[in-house]
């Protein structure tokens, strides 16, 4: 990950900061970069990101916070004072189509909840587990607070993901 990083700056890649990737621009093609699933791992990206003026989109499962070899809450108040995003990644870290729908707004709504009684700000981003959700999710979400929604969904994001706010990833 560090050479990846240092090969991007070297060569002068600009990402979009995490507070401007659900805006749709133009000009075609952007970079920039999310993190799932809350690892003790994500303060040492952060730390570099920053470094090099980069920043990144964290999705947390906040029943993991505090376990081990997850982020702790110190760690989550460090994230974004290092100016990286904090978003949801669900409560229990579930698939979430197969939930009952008050099962998803519960594990939708605790998520959200324990997230702003840590960094005391709207979490309005969330990345669904495993990139399950459907229609029935979004309603969900969107009636939880959220604005906009992750996914596992393979590849670029064109106008109509940026108007309904609901996005693309790529892996590396």
């Amino acid at each position: 990950f560090r050479e990846q990083m240092h090969h991007l700056k070297q060569h002068n890649y600009s990402a979009t900061p995490w507070s401007q990737m659900t805006n749709e621009i133009e000009g075609g093609l952007r970079l920039g970069f999310t993190f799932d699933d809350g690892r003790k791992s994500d303060l040492e990206s952060a730390t570099l990101l920053h470094s090099l003026g980069y920043s990144a989109l964290f999705f947390i499962p906040t029943n993991d916070i505090g376990k081990s070899d997850f982020v702790d809450r110190a760690d989550i108040i460090e994230l974004q004072r290092l100016g990286m995003g904090i978003g949801s990644h669900s409560h229990y870290h579930v698939q979430l189509t197969p939930l009952s729908a008050k099962r998803v707004a519960d594990e939708l709504s605790t998520s959200k909840r324990l997230l702003e009684d840590i960094i005391q700000t709207p979490i309005t981003h969330i990345s669904f587990p495993g990139g399950s959700y459907d229609t029935k999710i979004l309603k969900l979400a969107i009636d939880a607070g959220y604005q906009h929604f992750f996914t596992s969904d393979w590849g670029i994001n064109t106008h109509s993901q940026f108007k309904n706010q609901v996005f693309r990833r790529t892996s590396l």
